[in-house]
């Protein structure tokens, strides 16, 4: 990702300065700055029912099978990866002062999440009796029962990348440190989507110690596995972006149209999944980022 950004920021130190100097009226929109990021994002997600696993994987042998007993262990879920943001920032009707450009910000750019994964799980254990040991010293009878354990785990995995557009307010004065904030929207794709199903079954024997305790005594385990490529989907959201700029210079020069900033992205988004209805979920996103800005 380093070298990504490195790359980028080349380029915009060679063509934002050149931008800078075309010939400026006080109210067309102006290329003003480029800017990339790596960071963060998490989010929640609608789970996946049984029902609609089954809807979504053709002929699977695992999810075939008499599943009633089994109880979900999780009633909410989420995805969380890393992630890519770049864009570019357009000033808006902007009002000379001090032969500074001012005004709002329509910055336009892409986020792209290489690839995220949630899981849901299901359990269910079943009992029943196998024999009875004997006390040689008290002539205690004790039972001991045999125990089945079977767990469930689906989990989906994808990419995700979207085109975002945002419109943004900053505060302008002559310090290093400036803040930000707006509202956002984003739209793009959920691709190289896969689900895959896990099914473990332990066996063990279970007995009272004598003492309040029990043993525990494994027997054996199995262990089987599927997975089912499933069609692109959509991903689309708005959100909030907030965040603070630190100029690397206050004189005129290269380092005065350097920024470093951080912004935090609140933010709600729907995961259309194909065969599985809508996804709704609430995230945060963080950004760590390097601005070249000409319009200060």
């Amino acid at each position: 990702m380093l070298p990504r950004l490195l790359v980028l920021s080349a380029l915009l130190m060679a063509v934002l300065p050149v931008t800078a100097q075309m010939p400026d009226s006080a109210s067309a929109p102006v290329v003003a700055y480029g800017q990339a990021a790596i960071g963060g994002l998490g989010s929640t997600f609608t789970p996946l029912t049984l029902t609609e696993l089954r809807g979504i994987t053709d002929n699977s042998r695992i999810l075939g099978q008499d599943l009633s007993g089994h109880q979900e262990q999780l009633l909410v879920q989420g995805y969380g990866s890393g992630c890519i943001a770049m864009g570019l920032g357009l000033v808006l009707g902007r009002v000379k002062a001090d032969g500074r450009r001012r005004g709002p910000e329509l910055r336009l750019g892409y986020t792209f999440i290489p690839g995220v994964t949630t899981s849901t799980s299901w359990s269910r254990t079943d009992r029943a009796a196998y024999d009875t040991l004997t006390s040689v010293v008290t002539g205690q009878a004790y039972a001991v029962d045999s125990v089945r354990t079977s767990t469930l785990t689906a989990g989906l995995q994808a990419s995700l990348i979207a085109f975002d557009a945002s419109l943004l307010f900053r505060t302008r004065n002559t310090n290093r440190v400036t803040f930000f904030g707006g509202i956002g929207v984003l739209g793009g794709a959920a691709f190289n989507s896969e689900i895959t199903l896990e099914e473990r079954i332990d066996r063990r024997l279970e007995s009272s110690s004598g003492h309040g305790e029990l043993a525990y005594q494994e027997l054996t385990d199995e262990l089987r596995s599927e997975r089912h490529v499933q069609g692109n989907g959509a991903w689309y959201g708005g959100y909030i972006p907030l965040g603070i700029d630190l100029r690397l210079g206050r004189k005129r020069g290269f380092w005065r149209m350097v920024h470093l900033y951080h912004e935090l992205r609140p933010m709600v988004t729907f995961w259309d999944l194909p065969g599985g209805g809508v996804r709704s979920g609430a995230g945060l996103q963080g950004l760590f980022g390097l601005r070249i800005d000409t319009s200060y």
